[in-house]
């Protein structure tokens, strides 16, 4: 009988997703630092511009910035800010023109405000657009200031003065660009790599739950039916035939009772194997998680409950690792019930109020509460700031 216990659990990206997060935030405070020269000149040029498009597109810019600060450190996507800064920014350089009342006004030496802004915004369209489009923005932006500085509303530039400007917002935007891509690669390297380690561990685990299931079956052969046999084989008094027949009945129904039970799923694991299994794969992935066990027993969990069983677990392990805070203890408790099994994963971290938790948070409603439920389970948690985390995870037979 193969027992199908554990599978590989999916990729989380938690190095990706951190480093996603630390370089928007990061990004976010340069922006902030460059906008103070960026609305300088702005305001300065307000009066020789003369015309409302440049008060709109000073606006539009500070609209773009705020989404830039408020994605990065509120909410967990920061892509949606950094694509609103970049194309807020491609729209400003490209209407360039409306901004400017009579281009004949313009100072001699006039910069446009906007190159301050263009190399910033390129760095967003590639961190948040695919390769591809984030190529063409980095390429492109540069290309249209280019034409742009050389006309009249962009202050008669020569074309070597505005190749200069390009090449140097080009130079500055992929450098950093291509910086911030190449940690976000090796973070998916490592990604991988956790993954790949996981899933080793998972089959070896789910080798695991098989060599247990067979001991137990050995063992209830060996204390059933070798008994039976040895008993019957020296049994010479009408009193030990007796006896002998009273064991031999005994044996018969407790292999039917198991042969049924095998049959009714052939996934099917006892809760003595399915939490020796649980417990050393926990132990070896979760270095210095500590597990509980009490009340294993023979009670047979189907093969999809102790798979969301395990799931849940690992993804809870997994949060209470990275959100518990540093110097956190956590504890994996495995109990058996008459009737079932129960899971507590608690950490005496951070906690956090569950009425708060983010929509975006997949790894606790899919992973935990909707897989256990797929299965009949039930999932209570009780934390709140400064007090922990616990994870009840409930299965009854029916």
């Amino acid at each position: 009988m193969r027992v199908k216990l554990f599978r590989a659990r999916k990729n989380k990206s938690f190095a990706v997703t951190r480093i996603t997060k630390v370089t928007s935030r990061v990004l976010s405070i340069g922006l902030l630092i460059s906008s103070v020269e960026i609305y300088m000149n702005a305001f300065a040029q307000l009066p020789v511009l003369g015309t409302i498009w440049a008060l709109v597109a000073i606006s539009l810019h500070g609209i773009a910035l705020v989404a830039v600060v408020y994605s990065a450190w509120f909410t967990e996507n920061p892509r949606t800010g950094q694509l609103t800064y970049a194309a807020v920014s491609a729209l400003i350089l490209i209407f360039w023109q409306l901004q400017v009342a009579d281009a004949g006004a313009l100072p001699p030496g006039f910069h446009p405000w906007v190159w301050w802004v263009i190399g910033s915004a390129a760095i967003t369209a590639a961190l948040s657009l695919p390769i591809a489009f984030g190529s063409f923005y980095l390429f492109g932006v540069p290309l249209i200031w280019y034409f742009i500085y050389q006309s009249a509303e962009g202050g008669s530039a020569e074309a070597f003065s505005a190749a200069k400007d390009s090449v140097y917002t080009l130079l500055f935007s992929s450098c950093f660009s291509l910086l911030l891509l190449l940690l976000r690669f090796e973070a998916e390297k490592v990604d991988l790599a956790n993954q790949e380690a996981s899933r080793a561990e998972v089959e070896r685990a789910a080798i695991d739950a098989v060599e247990q299931e067979r001991a137990r079956v050995d063992s209830l052969v060996h204390d059933k039916v070798l008994t039976t046999l040895l008993v019957g084989a020296n049994a010479r008094t009408d009193d030990e035939i007796v006896e002998a027949r009273t064991l031999a009945k005994t044996a018969i129904r407790a292999l039917e009772s198991d042969m049924s039970s095998t049959y009714q799923n052939e996934d099917a694991i006892t809760v003595w194997s399915f939490f020796g299994a649980i417990m050393d794969s926990v132990r070896s992935v979760f270095a210095g998680v500590l597990v509980k066990e009490s009340g294993a027993s023979d009670l047979s969990v189907p093969g999809d409950v102790a798979e969301a069983l395990t799931e849940a677990t690992f993804q809870a392990v997994t949060n209470a690792i990275q959100h518990a805070g540093p110097g956190a203890e956590t504890v994996v408790r495995l109990k058996g019930t008459p009737h079932g099994v129960k899971i507590v994963i608690k950490d005496d971290g951070r906690g956090f109020r569950v009425s708060r938790v983010p929509k975006t948070r997949l790894g606790l409603r899919l992973s935990i509460i909707n897989r256990v439920e797929s299965v009949g389970g039930k999932v209570r948690i009780d934390s709140g700031p400064g007090r922990g985390t616990a994870i009840i995870l409930d299965w009854i037979a029916k």
